[in-house]
């Protein structure tokens, strides 16, 4: 067999079956901000002292438990990164097998990735946290300089963090883009000779 015959060995039926999965991979990622966001609220809640938990025997102060929130952002973020390179894979999968959706979505723009806006809310939110756990640690600092520099800590190490988790993504998405572009190229020359 020859790999002009095996190169388009997948069924024209099968291509709507892999624009369900990015609709529901999308319905995935919209779930998990709304969950980062509820998570925030409560965790911060918590750790303010305005939620209705209380336990006498606790020996930490609740105020710890904002330390938890930068992690948790740090988790949904990669989830989130995660699930859209498989949108974008699959939607680079479908481009190569010239889907009139992502053929209209190339010319409309030269950018690689048109539905960046969600990135940038997920990614930001992260980081501003962070920046309230850090500031927080000004709260404790005259009283507790442990607790003030674990607050610190925390808030400043999440924001590298999550400024490394975003160049990990990034360049994720840029190795998939450049393969996929290759491999587009390769089936136009290909089909030229």
């Amino acid at each position: 067999m020859n790999s002009s015959n095996s190169e388009k060995i997948i069924p024209k039926d099968e291509l709507p079956l892999l624009r369900t999965e990015i609709v529901e991979s999308e319905k995935a990622r919209i779930d998990f901000l709304k969950y980062k966001l509820m998570a925030i609220a409560s965790l911060a809640s918590i750790g303010l002292g305005f939620g209705a938990y209380q336990h006498n025997d606790i020996k930490i102060p609740a105020d710890y438990v904002l330390c938890v929130i930068p992690f948790v952002c740090a988790y949904v973020d990669l989830i989130c990164y995660h699930n859209t390179l498989r949108i974008l894979v699959i939607a680079n999968f479908l481009k190569y097998y010239d889907d009139p959706y992502e053929g209209y979505i190339t010319k409309l723009t030269d950018a690689r990735y048109l539905f960046n806006m969600e990135d940038f809310v997920l990614h930001w939110s992260s980081v501003v946290v962070s920046c309230f756990v850090a500031l927080y640690s000004l709260v404790p600092f005259a009283t507790d300089k442990t607790k003030g520099m674990t607050f610190l800590l925390v808030g400043l190490g999440t924001i590298v963090l999550h400024f490394l988790t975003k160049a990990s993504y990034k360049n994720h998405q840029t190795a998939l883009f450049d393969a996929a572009a290759k491999e587009l190229k390769n089936r136009e020359g290909g089909s030229q000779c």
